[in-house]
């Protein structure tokens, strides 16, 4: 390749490469025997997935402080028919879009940065915009009037930051991790924000036995030191070597490459399968391009519209209604505390579920998670809308464990799973793009829901309350028929195999048992180094 990204003939054609890597047998990628023979990409990336941590605990510090007395107090409005401060429906919504609509910009920014100047450089641009977030946050409650406003720009600020990282994080690891641990490692993007929720919510419990202001500003400020991370991070972690094969740094590429190897690795070869495997799809595409628009010409269209609807999966679960649990569960007649401890117990189930979906990863397919996961969640949404028919002092609790249960069903397949897919169904040529139309496609429904949500359940609202579970039960019935139609299986498959099955325009179920051809020298290929 030419310094300014055009592609020279690789050193080997791709029947090359491939001829060097050796078939695997799934049954045989158990987690631990991959980690041990990958340890270094898999600390790298173990290390970036706690970019997460800042998005988890930014997702649930609005909910928290809101159910602050406090907070309530400053931000709120006293309700004489119920006896107590609440926040608005309008700026509860218009909080809990305000980081969607950073997200949105920021993973836009992201996957434009990512392809000019590379994985570390937008990780560490975009961990300034958080810093100045905090800032303005904080500054609010000092604004008189003007403080909601201002309160939600800040979120703005703050979701601009996790758009980028998170779109940076789930790129970077697609492209550097092998097949073998890609799974069970992006899992553990909901498992830290699952963290980032609980290390919120334990704050928020801790600061409630605190009088007066200092009890909602030592939350606010707590989330300044999580704001660091991704700038460090963007100091310590090598450069993606696709990026570098794809600006023509061959010798960068080489270095990069050896610094995520362990000993003994032939890594000259890695880099001209990736060689190899770029030169295909440009050849596929009859372009160089990486624009945003190619993501939506000939095969990409497919590839990105999937993107999407992983994207926006988490929200078409449930998320939007789990991400308000302590203060949902104060309007279903939970008491504040209790609340954030059923919370806590809700995050920590979520944890042991997503923990185990690393290891249900290595042994099942992607889609089936999903649809072994999304059905039962059907079932418990329509319970919590049943709860909310009958009100009695048990209601509360009942809705309580029913959430609780929803995470962990969600966490053992659909939720993981839906970032899995995000993040390998993509080209390599279009990696970047697409993780950053993925992410603010995922920011748009996060905002929709976000704004909406609080105007179902909410007392001056639509006052549904735990009646939002019909709504819910709706809407995971039409995502489950989605996920059958439109998720094909990726488990054990190469960027190369993917290629070949959506260049073929496989239907969706036929991804699983598909068998490359003969004159392709591959079958079910991995890395030569995965049983070295």
């Amino acid at each position: 390749m030419e310094e300014d990204g055009a592609m020279k003939a690789p050193a080997m054609h791709l029947e090359d490469a491939t001829s060097r890597e050796t078939t695997v047998d799934p049954a045989e990628m158990t987690l631990w025997k991959n980690l041990r023979k990958n340890p270094k990409v898999a600390a790298y990336c173990f290390g970036l997935t706690s970019v997460i941590l800042l998005w988890g605990y930014d997702l649930a510090m609005t909910s928290n402080l809101s159910s602050l007395p406090e907070f309530q107090k400053v931000y709120g409005v006293y309700r004489e028919s119920d006896d107590k401060w609440i926040i608005e429906s309008r700026w509860l919504g218009a909080w809990n879009a305000g980081s969607p609509i950073g997200i949105m910009l920021g993973s836009l920014a992201g996957g434009a940065l990512q392809d000019r100047w590379g994985r570390r450089f937008s990780l560490g641009f975009g961990s300034l915009s958080s810093v100045l977030g905090v800032a303005v946050v904080w500054c609010s409650q000092y604004a008189g009037g003007g403080r909601h406003g201002i309160y939600m720009l800040g979120k703005i600020c703050q979701g601009f930051t996790i758009g980028i990282a998170v779109c940076t994080a789930q790129t970077y690891m697609s492209e550097v991790l092998p097949p073998a641990i890609r799974a069970p490692v992006v899992a553990f993007f909901p498992v830290f924000q699952l963290i980032g929720q609980l290390i919120s919510a334990a704050i928020a419990l801790t600061a409630e036995d605190i009088e007066g202001p200092d009890s909602y500003r030592i939350c606010i400020i707590s989330e300044w030191p999580f704001s660091a991370l991704p700038l460090i991070l963007s100091l310590i972690i090598p450069e993606s070597p696709i990026y570098l094969v794809r600006k023509g740094r061959l010798e960068d590429a080489r270095k990069q490459q050896k610094r995520l190897d362990k000993a003994g690795v032939d890594s000259n070869a890695k880099i001209e399968r990736i060689q190899a495997l770029i030169l295909h799809e440009q050849e596929a595409a009859q372009s160089d391009d990486s624009r945003y628009m190619d993501c939506w010409k000939g095969t990409d269209r497919r590839r990105t519209v999937i993107v999407l609807f992983a994207a926006i999966l988490p929200q078409l679960f449930g998320l939007p209604v789990l991400g308000d649990g302590s203060y949902f569960l104060q309007i279903a007649g939970m008491k504040a505390r209790n609340s954030l401890i059923f919370l806590i117990s809700g995050v920590l189930g979520g944890l042991i579920a997503n923990l185990i979906s690393m290891w249900l990863m290595t042994r099942t397919g992607r889609r089936r998670l999903m649809i072994a996961t999304l059905a039962p969640l059907v079932a418990l949404w329509l319970v919590l809308g049943v709860v909310g028919c009958f009100e009695s002092d048990t209601s509360p609790w009942v809705a309580g464990v029913d959430l609780n249960v929803i995470t962990f069903v969600a966490g053992l397949g659909v939720w993981p799973a839906s970032y899995v897919v995000g993040g390998e169904i993509s080209s390599l040529r279009l990696r970047a793009k697409s993780q950053g139309l993925g992410w603010a496609f995922g920011g748009i429904g996060n905002f929709v829901f976000s704004t909406v949500v609080p105007f179902i359940y909410n007392s001056d609202a639509g006052n549904l309350r735990s009646k939002i579970g019909f709504v819910w039960l709706g809407i995971c019935a039409l995502t489950f028929v989605a996920v059958w139609f439109l998720i094909p299986e990726t488990y054990a498959r190469t960027p190369y195999q993917l290629d070949l099955m959506f260049e073929q325009k496989l239907p969706t179920r036929k991804f699983r048992h598909w068998v490359p051809e003969a004159n392709n020298d591959i079958d079910r290929i991995e890395v030569r180094d995965e049983k070295a």
